[in-house]
């Protein structure tokens, strides 16, 4: 069985960098979790990253260990989502369709407070970034 997560990070790029950094992180990155059989999608906004990821619990774990000595994230926050008997993201080493500015809101909840509804902002965000991942 598979295990899914959602990270949101603040984002360390300024202006300037922002579109050559994703486009680098979105090419290793497909790469990556292809190799390692992870799938999921990713959303970035000017300020923030949230990414969904789904595939073998140790080799979520490799990806988050590389995630997390990455100088451009910071503050990184993971949710664990549990186990899954089928994907959300079949067909998706990596989905990202451009910045998406409109969840800055719900991923910024996340990553400065946990409010007091956690599990409905996870699952609101994890629905925006699936909507998201469809216009790939």
């Amino acid at each position: 069985m598979d295990e899914a997560l959602i990270y949101v990070s603040a984002r360390c790029v300024g202006p300037a960098g922002r579109l050559a950094e994703v486009r680098d992180i979105v090419a290793v990155s497909r790469q990556r979790n292809a190799a390692l059989d992870v799938t999921g999608a990713l959303v970035a906004t000017p300020a923030v990253f949230a990414q969904i990821l789904e595939g073998p619990g140790p080799h979520l774990a490799e990806l988050m260990a590389s995630i997390g000595r990455d100088a451009r994230h910071r503050a990184i926050r993971q949710i664990d989502l549990g186990g899954r008997s089928a994907r959300d993201f079949p067909g998706w080493s990596l989905a990202y369709s451009g910045e998406a500015t409109y969840v800055s809101r719900a991923i910024s909840v996340l990553l400065d407070s946990p409010g007091f509804d956690f599990p409905k902002q996870v699952n609101r965000l994890y629905f925006m970034i699936r909507k998201f991942a469809e216009q790939e």
